[in-house]
């Protein structure tokens, strides 16, 4: 079976104890906003999600007018098939990927993220590379990973689009889809979501 395109909505009870993209950096350990511990208790329903913070308020706002400048700007031989589709794989229902756009370039379908960033602080690299912060690396790799399987779109090519920190600054990164780290993540955290039914298995908190 491919994976599905489901009507689970981003933020709501139900999406909180998913495994969706936003979630593999703090459970990796590796956010710099959240951690393995404070996720564990989100997933478990011990602890409400984190708040909206303004940057997180202001990705949302800009990502349309970001898209449209990768999709008619940037690289307009690629063609935009959709924007925001939830897709949950038949084999882990327990996972779901939500990418910001989907677009077709050479007949493969290819995902797109848009990120704002308000400051350059040294974690980008050189634009057309793969040279992104970690943290966006292992969500979008999940994201691609999600998309595979018998009859899936087997997505193996992410555009990460940074929009700053110029006003008139768009940027995007090229992210290819590797098995070997995907199933990596994978393995990582399914181990993490095992221990979510363990009252005393709460990771160690770190200081970020």
């Amino acid at each position: 079976m491919p994976p599905q395109a489901t009507t689970l909505t981003p933020g709501s009870p139900m999406w909180a104890k998913r495994i969706t993209g936003s979630k593999i950096a703090p459970i990796l350990g590796i956010s710099p906003w959240e951690s393995p511990a404070h996720i564990w208790a989100v997933m478990r329903g011990d602890l409400p999600p984190v708040e909206t913070t303004d940057a997180m308020l202001r990705g949302t706002i800009q990502e349309d007018s970001i898209l449209w400048w990768f999709f008619n700007q940037l690289r307009p031989d690629i063609t935009q098939t959709s924007g925001e589709v939830t897709i949950t794989p038949p084999d882990m229902p327990r996972a779901a990927a939500n990418p910001d756009a989907a677009g077709v370039e050479d007949g493969a379908t290819v995902y797109v993220e848009a990120k704002s960033v308000a400051r350059d602080n040294g974690a980008w690299g050189t634009p057309g590379t793969d040279e992104i912060p970690l943290h966006y690396m292992v969500q979008v790799m999940w994201q691609m990973h999600m998309s595979h399987g018998p009859d899936g779109d087997n997505v193996r090519r992410c555009y990460v689009v940074k929009h700053g920190p110029y006003v008139d600054q768009y940027d995007y990164y090229v992210v290819d889809y590797s098995i070997v780290h995907a199933l990596d993540i994978t393995n990582r955290v399914k181990a993490f979501y095992d221990t979510l039914d363990d009252d005393t298995a709460c990771p160690a908190p770190i200081e970020l």
